[in-house]
């Protein structure tokens, strides 16, 4: 039986009862400013329902601060059995096995339990502590929105606790920050009177654009490039019809299609793409094997002409992709990235969209004067979206020395280090507050952002206990 006794259990449980995914968390939000209320505490929330709550220090901790900080929205996914409405409806939790589940949904400990975390420290007066700021952010799973969109300038702690971290015995000591940047192609369409032919690429793996990207999978974009400039080196005229690859842009592709008009000869044509297809799944037969091509002839009464379709086809295909460099501290982990995710031909205007990573602004900025420089060459137009800072976290830092000396002496298990190459609210912070010491913790949790989420329940409590005995001994 899931005990609610317990405080953050208690907790836990009642964030279940308030539907609270991304663009949502206004219930949620208004449930922690009315806590707040209740225990007489000092209280901020902004427009977009970022909560930050104050708890003044005990007598012996008189001067000291920590920040901790937990996102409140969850991801909404379900069986496709299931009928709940993540709109109206409480997640039915239950308990088996020391983990706690939902019925057919995901859970939402990523990061309700940080949450909870914060709610049952601010609700215990027992405990002798520093000055609590308890900042819980909105629309984190969305793109890190509700830590950008925070005023940070009331926040005063130099040391930072973030509790969205969900793997046992390791600790994150690192998180890259990230751009977009969008390119296009203004074009004019003319009639057709050619034959075409469609190219469709299909079966590759795909992946997170951050996690995957040094698993070096096929990207489907940049497959049907890489045919589409081999035919032009064989002498086939190239003129686009359509082309259109990829559903996110900080996903890595896993299908594409293109239809083009040609005036060669169709057998010369589709023998050329098959033979060079057939290279690139010989390529890719450790990595993505199940990748297919499907090809067919049709018509178009209209295409792109042959200079514009040359240039994008150049750019799509010269332009730099996938892991650029690793790091030199952390084995197999990206320093630097570039995801080409998504493209696209429509009315007209050709569009492609990027993702680059890397925790170093430096590293970023370099990618963004790359591809802006090839724009240029193949008379495209750049535009960069939103940048996210990344984190480092200090190999002196105090925080880090102090919870893996206490984690050891706890557990007798010597904490390994692991960074990632995904945008964490760290990344967020460090940017704001750039004298902060951060370091990230959090309970067990397995298949987070699918309905098969789990929370272990005795290393929620463990990990409760230890945060406690943490911030006591800074």
């Amino acid at each position: 039986m899931f005990d609610t006794q317990l405080k953050i259990n208690y907790y836990f449980n009642e964030l279940c009862k308030i539907p609270h995914g991304s663009y949502h968390e206004k219930e949620l939000s208004d449930y922690i400013m009315n806590f707040a209320k209740e225990h007489h505490l000092q209280y901020i929330q902004d427009e977009l329902y970022n909560v930050i709550i104050f708890k003044e220090a005990s007598e012996s901790f008189e001067g000291k601060s920590i920040l901790l900080q937990a996102h409140i929205d969850m991801v909404n996914e379900k069986d496709k059995d299931s009928n709940h409405n993540f709109d109206t409806d409480p997640l039915q939790i239950y308990e088996k096995d020391n983990w706690l589940y939902a019925t057919k949904t995901t859970l939402g400990a990523d990061d309700g339990a940080g949450v909870a975390y914060m709610l049952a420290l601010l609700d215990d007066d027992t405990l002798s502590l520093p000055a609590l700021e308890c900042v819980f952010t909105v629309q984190e799973e969305v793109g890190l929105c509700g830590a950008t969109y925070l005023d940070t300038s009331m926040l005063k702690s130099k040391m930072m606790i973030n509790l969205d971290s969900e793997i046992t015995n390791q600790i994150c000591i690192s998180s890259s920050g990230s751009v977009g940047c969008d390119i296009s192609k203004e074009i004019t369409w003319h009639k057709n009177e050619n034959p075409c032919i469609t190219v469709e690429i299909d079966g590759l793996s795909g992946g997170h654009s951050g996690g995957d990207i040094n698993k070096y999978k096929g990207n489907s974009i940049r497959i049907v490039a890489r045919i589409l400039y081999y035919c032009m080196t064989q002498g086939i005229d190239v003129s686009l019809v359509s082309l259109q690859g990829g559903s996110k842009v900080n996903a890595i592709p896993r299908d594409a299609s293109v239809t083009f008009s040609t005036s060669q000869d169709i057998h010369f044509v589709t023998s050329t793409i098959e033979s060079i297809f057939n290279t690139i799944k010989e390529e890719l037969k450790e990595n993505d094997p199940n990748v297919f091509m499907n090809l067919s002839q049709t018509t178009s009464d209209q295409c792109i002409g042959l200079e514009q379709s040359k240039e994008w086809i150049q750019y799509l295909y010269l332009s730099i992709n996938g892991c650029l460099e690793l790091s030199q501290r952390i084995e197999n982990l990206p320093l630097c990235s570039l995801n080409l995710g998504l493209t696209n031909i429509e009315n007209n205007q050709c569009t492609a969209s990027y993702f680059i990573r890397s925790p170093e602004e430096s590293k970023r900025n370099d990618v963004l004067m790359q591809l802006d420089g090839l724009a240029n060459l193949c008379h495209c137009q750049t535009s960069h979206g939103e940048s996210y800072s990344g984190w480092t976290c200090d190999k002196d830092s105090k925080l880090l020395t102090t919870f893996k000396k206490l984690y050891y002496e706890k557990t007798g298990i010597e904490l390994k280090e692991y960074a990632t190459h995904g945008g964490l609210e760290t990344g967020v912070f460090k940017g704001k507050m750039p004298d902060l010491d951060i370091i990230t913790i959090g309970p067990e949790m397995e298949h987070i952002h699918s309905p098969k989420e789990r929370l272990n329940l005795v290393s929620f409590k463990n990990m409760y206990e230890l945060l406690i005995e943490f911030i006591q001994c800074l």
